[in-house]
């Protein structure tokens, strides 16, 4: 009995002996993996630095933040065609500009998306064709009648127009009009009546 006490009282000491020999082990490692000092970054003269970023030729930017837009690299000329096509880019290319663009197309229907987007644009300002922000409900419809008598006059329109019924230009003529009348009375004078600008943009 005395043989076991002892052997057992031996293997406790022996475990607690080797516990705290590895916990001082791992406090050494810990110690010695730790820098003796912090390091240095060196600078050496002559080293071409890589930029990220990629320079604009079209675009910059003022000491205040605001974009400054070019419309031809050095030296080129400037067009009318330029400046306007630059632009149109630089607009749609911001986040506001798709808001905007967006914003606007909300208000058109389906029925002229589907019908004229591809050349109008989704929202009546021109993209192959002419822009319709200025046109009125009668402007609208004489073109279409036109287009409809003149084979000759555009041939996308002609082919456009001849499958429309009556009811479908009429349609298309009056959300042109009522688009343009709100987009106008959004940012006109807000003392002007609402009839007078209907009587601009709506045929009665």
């Amino acid at each position: 009995m005395k043989k076991i006490l002892c052997f057992i009282a031996a293997a406790v000491l022996v475990s607690l002996v080797g516990c705290e020999d590895k916990s001082q082990d791992k406090s050494q490692k810990a110690e010695t993996s730790l820098p003796s000092r912090p390091g240095k970054i060196t600078v050496t003269a002559g080293t071409k630095t890589t930029d990220v970023s990629k320079e604009d030729k079209f675009r910059t930017f003022d000491v205040r933040g605001e974009s400054i837009i070019k419309y031809a690299p050095e030296g080129a000329e400037i067009t009318p065609e330029v400046k306007n096509v630059q632009v149109n880019v630089a607009v749609r290319n911001t986040p506001y500009g798709h808001i905007q663009a967006r914003l606007l197309s909300q208000r058109l229907s389906k029925e002229f998306i589907v019908a004229c987007s591809a050349c109008h644009d989704d929202y009546a300002n021109g993209v192959i064709g002419p822009s319709l922000i200025d046109k009125n409900e009668k402007e609208v419809l004489d073109m279409m009648v036109k287009y409809n008598q003149d084979p000759n006059a555009n041939v996308l329109m002609t082919t456009l127009v001849e499958r429309m019924t009556d009811k479908e230009k009429a349609f298309i003529a009056k959300d042109i009009a009522r688009f343009n009348y709100e987009y106008h009375h959004s940012a006109s004078d807000p003392k002007k009546s609402d009839d007078q600008f209907k009587s601009n943009y709506v045929r009665e």
